[in-house]
């Protein structure tokens, strides 16, 4: 992996961090408490952490020489992606749950 690479993954793992950790407040209380849940947003969070103290290491050293290093950048880059999927399907999940119970309420009124 290049330094132009780990430069560009430098920009997404900042992104993921900070979208699982806003976003995660909006999802229903219900979906939270789901140990499931809560393992993959830490897991998002370490490995976003990890990910990007590898690609900061292969933008300093002029990349990752290592192709053992570059494929765990790739494997942490693709976990904490997969992560802000799944909490983003969560806040859509969330979103249409109470747009049908309010309409249901409008409906009983």
């Amino acid at each position: 992996m290049n330094a132009e690479t780990c430069s560009a993954l430098t920009a997404v793992f900042p992104i993921v961090m900070l979208t699982v950790a806003v976003e995660r407040r909006s999802i229903a209380m219900k979906i939270r408490r789901l140990g499931w849940f809560r393992d993959l947003s830490v897991a998002s969070i370490i490995c976003s952490f990890v990910g990007l103290w590898l690609v900061l290491a292969g933008v300093q050293m002029g990349g990752l020489g290592n192709p053992i290093l570059a494929i765990w950048a790739w494997i942490l880059t693709v976990v904490s992606v997969t992560a802000l999927a799944m909490t983003l399907i969560g806040v859509l999940v969330t979103a249409e749950v109470e747009e049908d119970t309010a309409e249901a309420a409008h409906i009983a009124d």
